[in-house]
Parts: structure tokens; C-alpha cells; sequence
């Protein structure tokens, strides 16, 4: 995480440091990091769902277990009780209190991992004395499943601790009956699993680390990328589209707007006497100005409506499938928000906006251009005003 918020850093220090001053870098970080799926909504399904496969799964393992022993051994039966206890109660947790993940996901765990601990170490010391080769055979093999659910549920650090943990309570039993009578202990007939186990687990868990640490490289790459597309698509110092953007969205828009016979309205806002405000004001506080003016008009926008920064102090407003009686209402309520808000350190600032209506022949410049020339139109005759470029042809029926 913190090498994205250094990348995220790095990228933001190609503007200049008004900017950098200005723009909520943590806010639209975690913005940009909602862009990976959300793991906890999936680690929540997946323990709900094996919560089901236990209640369903156990039953069938005592049969087995009962089938081919004759009897189940007290630590079985006490274990498959408090498993799906455990399993019963953390499904109930995630279903009402999804808050409470941590608390299922250790009590699940937990209760899984405490019962495989007491099979394997009554078998080490001698205590089960119906433990057959069938018996431990089963136990190692579930014993793996012990990690995947560690590093399925838990964070790097839990996980390595919870695995290793299980782990080091065998070793360190097996060391110790190994240096008070080693000769009983390589007769056992259950030593070669023993010898299995401590050689194969510790593989396991880095091979877990390994994957965790590949997945956790896609993500940040991912998450890298998806910033960089971010910055390609955004102004930087507003956060809305940038010119790119919005020139691309103009494009799609006239050319849907041609096939279903309606129009495209375009405006060009600047704001008046912005030079005026860097000087007077400096350029900090002017950043400030483009800021709010881009919250404002993105406040009072239509959903499907687009924003974007043109460049400088002029802003552009893409309104698909608008007519000019549906457009100029709209329009005129941005140069009134824009002229009664009160701006910092500033008080006032005022919009001029100019507004073209796309015709058939109309592509993204010759619109932009129209729009540019109502722009002038409206600063000619005094600004902080709206002016409509007049066509001669017809508009769309």
C-alpha cells in the first residue's frame, strides 16, 4: 500500500505545487484503490460458503469414520461437535454482523485447528490408542487445508503466524518425545507420516507466502495502473475530465445524438477576469477559484450530462440529446450558481458561457468552435452572461 501512495505521490509531482497543495491526494487514493474488487466481501462469501460444505461434509466423515474404525474416538467426537458449533456460530456472525469478520474467521479457524492439534498430538504421545495408519493417513491429509484457510482469511502477518504457530506445537512435541526415547520413536509405525509432515509443511506455508506475495504484486500493478489511467483521464487540479476526455465523450455523443436525430449542446464557459484574481490574489487562491467552479458545475449537472476543463479558466459543458430550449435553462442555472457562490478569500467570480447546438454536418470542432464563438459573443457584451451561436440552418425536427 505504501508503494502505491509513493506512486500515486511521484505522479502527482509532474504539477506544479499549487497543485499539489490543493488536491486531496488521500481522498482520491482510496478512490482509486476501489477499483480492486473488495476482498473482505469475498473472504465473507467464501466463509459463509464453507461454513455450508462443513455442515455438510462432517456428517459423512463420521459415517466414513465410524465404517472403517467401528467407533469414533472421544476427541472425534467432541471435535465434530465443536467444529460445527464454531462453523454455525460465524455464519450467523457474517449473515447479521459482517463487522465481526475477524472474530468468525478466528473462531472458525480456530476450532478447526484446535481439533486437528488434539487428533495429532493424542497420536504422538500415545493417548488414542485406536489410531491406525487409515486414521493418520486422514489427518495429514486434511492438515493442508489448515493453511489454505489461513491465508485465505487472514491478512500476511495472521496467517504466517497461525500456520507457523500449528506448526512449531508438532515440531516441538515431536522434538521432545524424539530426546526422551528416540529408539520407541523411530519404531512407531506412524513415523514415516511423521517424518512426511515435518518435511512437507514448511513447503506449504512459503508456498502460500509465495502465491500471496504474486498476488499481491498483480494487485499493486493493477491498482498502478488503473492511476495511471486516472491521471490520463482527469485534470489533475479539478479531478473532472480533462480535454482528452471530454473531446472523446463529445465525439460519441454527436455521433449518437446524428443516428437518433437529436442534438448535442456544447458550452464554453471562461471565467471573467481570472487574470485579475491570480494577480491580486496570487495563484494559490486561484486554483482554488478552478476548483470550486468544477465542483459547481459538476454539482449541477444532469447524470448523463459531462464536465470537463478545457484550459486555463475555461471549463466545457457536453449536454447529449439536448435541444436548445432543453439547453439554455440549464446552462443559465451554472452561470447563476457560479455567481452566487462564494468563492475563498475571492467573495465573488462571475461565468461567461457560450452555447452551440450541434447540426447534422457538425463535427466535434466545427461544435467547439461555434461554441467558442458565443463565448466571445458573451464576453463582448459585458460578461457574466449567456450567448447562443446562431445558425441558419434547422435544427433537428
Amino acid at each position: 500500500m505504501r508503494s502505491l501512495y509513493n506512486f500515486y505521490w511521484t505522479q502527482k509531482k509532474v504539477n506544479t505545487d499549487s497543485d499539489l497543495k490543493f488536491f486531496d491526494l488521500k481522498e482520491n487514493f482510496l478512490q482509486l484503490s476501489s477499483v480492486i474488487p473488495e476482498v473482505r466481501q469475498i473472504q465473507i462469501f467464501l466463509l459463509k460458503t464453507l461454513a455450508i460444505l462443513v455442515y455438510i461434509t462432517l456428517p459423512f466423515l463420521s459415517i466414513a469414520d465410524s465404517w472403517q474404525t467401528g467407533t469414533m474416538t472421544i476427541v472425534d467426537q467432541i471435535g465434530y461437535i465443536a467444529v460445527l458449533a464454531s462453523y454455525g456460530l460465524a455464519f450467523i456472525l457474517l449473515s447479521f454482523l459482517p463487522r465481526l469478520y475477524f472474530l468468525a474467521a478466528t473462531l472458525s479457524t480456530g476450532a478447526f485447528a484446535l481439533y486437528l492439534e488434539l487428533l495429532i498430538q493424542s497420536i504422538i504421545w500415545g493417548y488414542d490408542l485406536t489410531a491406525n495408519p487409515y486414521m493418520v493417513g486422514t489427518i495429514m491429509q486434511w492438515f493442508p487445508l489448515l493453511y489454505v484457510i489461513c491465508f485465505i482469511f487472514f491478512k500476511g502477518f495472521y496467517a504466517n503466524f497461525f500456520s507457523i504457530t500449528f506448526y512449531l506445537s508438532l515440531l516441538i512435541s515431536l522434538s521432545i518425545r524424539a530426546s526422551l526415547d528416540w529408539q520407541e520413536l523411530s519404531s512407531d509405525e506412524f513415523f514415516p507420516f511423521y517424518i512426511q509432515f515435518l518435511c512437507c509443511h514448511p513447503l506449504y506455508i512459503a508456498l502460500f507466502n509465495w502465491i500471496g506475495k504474486i498476488k499481491k504484486a498483480y494487485a499493486t500493478s493493477y491498482t498502478k495502473l488503473k492511476i495511471a489511467q486516472k491521471f490520463a483521464a482527469t485534470d489533475v487540479l479539478t479531478g473532472i475530465n480533462n480535454r482528452r476526455t471530454i473531446l472523446a465523450f463529445l465525439e460519441q455523443a454527436i455521433s449518437s445524438d446524428n443516428q437518433a436525430q437529436k442534438n448535442t449542446a456544447v458550452c464554453l464557459l471562461d471565467l471573467d477576469y481570472f487574470k485579475a484574481v491570480n494577480d491580486t490574489y496570487g495563484h494559490d487562491i486561484g486554483d482554488f477559484v478552478l476548483m470550486e467552479t468544477a465542483q459547481i458545475l459538476q454539482q449541477n449537472i444532469r447524470p448523463g450530462d459531462c464536465v470537463g476543463r478545457w484550459g486555463g479558466e475555461e471549463f466545457i459543458i457536453v449536454l447529449p440529446a439536448t435541444s436548445l430550449v432543453e439547453a439554455q435553462p440549464l446552462i443559465e442555472e451554472l452561470r447563476y450558481q457560479i455567481a452566487h457562490h462564494t468563492f475563498k478569500s475571492v467573495n465573488r467570480v462571475t461565468g461567461s458561457f457560450g452555447l452551440a447546438i450541434s447540426q447534422p454536418q457538425d463535427t466535434v470542432k466545427t461544435l467547439t468552435k461555434n461554441a467558442d464563438v458565443a463565448l466571445y459573443k458573451a464576453k463582448h457584451f459585458g460578461r457574466n452572461r449567456v450567448e447562443i451561436y446562431e445558425v441558419q440552418s434547422e435544427n433537428f425536427a
